[in-house]
């Protein structure tokens, strides 16, 4: 009965840990990849340990029958110079294991460390290392496993792990990383009589997933937010209209503008989305083609110049240097100079100065808008491109902004391998500028 527990019960309970962690376990099946390689391995480990202790237990008898034996049997000494060979074949298949053991560690993808029931470190491999950011010629084993993670939590898990024999996992945010996410399981490590030896540690680092899972989330529910406003001013002002207020001429004359704003509001956001969703999904739709820079920039300034003067602002174009023929999406980089221009337009007073600058970088040419308007707060910066957002949103709702430009700008500009940047104060204006590469 005992040797039925050693030799199969214990690899099959081992093995069918690992399917069961993989197969059913909550945690993506793609973290759980190192637990079912890490069971396979034990399981070979400890087929060929028993193996070996097998032999050398026949070996062990066969030596005490021949110090027994004043007869020295030849059959004795071929079973046992047998033996000894067999021995030597599992060594080496054991030198081997290891070997291939110590690859599989030290290839998955996911950060693994193993503890003795002391939490002190037996093994980590280079994930571990590397999203730890401990330098990978450091020698750890041995070292108490919190000085290893300075995680407190982790290092509780652990312990708790140890005491229970129960696996646990779960999110944690590492404050030495600058607050990185890792999705962690733990799981108890048994010896063959199911005592408890020390912990797996599988961890890997979902932060930037996290992160998206936010963009989403916002995304949704901003885009529902824009929709859902101007349907409500539209649905109110229909019912009024609706119940008598159109016979009132100027009323009616007043909400039917106001639809009509609502309605082109809603057009451009609608527009504005079906843009970014084409400009984030496809990777290849600009169309390049040498361009006179010069020309395209002094176009698109011109279009804008009876607006600025009917604004009461003024608007100038400045070319630095000779600026060079520019492989671009005319089209597209178009889209990206009318959109900084509206921008400023739209946020400087009367009175005001935009000028627009184009200058030789070396490698690159830069394009400034800089306008002398309210300028945006220092704690916006970091966010002014993303989805969204606006600053002033007050101001930015009467003028009619979804605040999708600039991501749009940013989409464009990225895709043309430049960059996009910005400098503001408030009260004084902003300077939103983009480069694009020469070659």
């Amino acid at each position: 009965m005992r040797r039925l527990l050693l030799n199969f019960l214990l690899p099959a309970l081992i093995l069918y840990t690992a399917f069961y962690l993989v197969i059913f376990s909550p945690i993506p099946y793609k973290y759980l990849i190192g637990a079912l390689i890490l069971g396979f391995t034990l399981v070979s480990f400890y087929l060929v340990l028993r193996k070996i202790k097998t032999l050398l237990d026949r070996i062990l008898l066969n030596i005490k029958g021949l110090s027994s034996s004043s007869n020295i049997s030849p059959i004795g000494i071929l079973e046992l110079d047998e033996s000894l060979k067999e021995i030597d074949e599992y060594i080496n298949r054991f030198k081997e294991e290891n070997k291939l053991y110590t690859r599989l560690f030290q290839s998955i993808q996911e950060g693994v460390i193993v503890v003795n029931k002391n939490k002190e470190v037996l093994r980590i491999n280079p994930t571990a290392l590397k999203l730890l950011n401990i330098d990978q010629a450091v020698n750890l084993e041995g070292r108490p496993l919190i000085e290893v993670i300075w995680n407190y939590t982790l290092d509780e898990m652990t312990g708790k792990v140890i005491e229970t024999g129960e696996a646990l996992s779960r999110e944690v945010s590492f404050d030495h990383l600058n607050n990185r996410i890792m999705d962690i399981m733990v799981s108890p490590l048994f010896n063959e009589r199911g005592e408890i030896r020390g912990a797996i540690i599988v961890f890997t680092d979902v932060t930037d997933k996290k992160r998206l899972e936010k963009i989403r989330q916002d995304f949704i529910s901003n885009v529902s937010h824009e929709l859902k406003t101007p349907l409500t001013s539209i649905k109110a002002m229909v019912e009024v209209l609706l119940e008598g207020g159109a016979e009132d001429s100027k009323l009616r004359k007043d909400f039917l503008e106001n639809i009509n704003q609502e309605v082109d509001r809603l057009s451009r956001l609608v527009s504005d989305l079906l843009l970014l969703s084409r400009l984030e999904s496809d990777r290849e739709f600009l169309n390049p083609i040498s361009t006179d820079f010069v020309t395209l920039i002094t176009r698109t300034v011109s279009r804008f110049q009876p607006r600025a003067m009917k604004e009461g602002i003024t608007l100038s174009l400045e070319i630095k240097g000779d600026i060079p023929p520019l492989k671009v999406d005319v089209n597209y980089i178009d889209q990206v100079i009318s959109n900084l221009i509206d921008n400023a337009i739209k946020y400087t007073p009367s009175g005001g100065k935009i000028d627009v600058i184009v200058e030789d970088l070396g490698k690159d040419i830069r394009v400034s808008v800089k306008d002398t308007g309210i300028g945006i707060p220092k704690e916006d910066l970091p966010r002014i491109f993303e989805r969204f957002y606006r600053g002033d949103k007050s101001r930015s709702l009467s003028l009619g902004g979804v605040g999708l430009g600039l991501s749009i700008v940013k989409h464009i500009v990225e895709a043309h391998g430049g960059r996009v940047g910005v400098e503001s104060e408030i009260g004084k204006g902003s300077t939103f500028y983009f480069t694009l590469p020469k070659g």
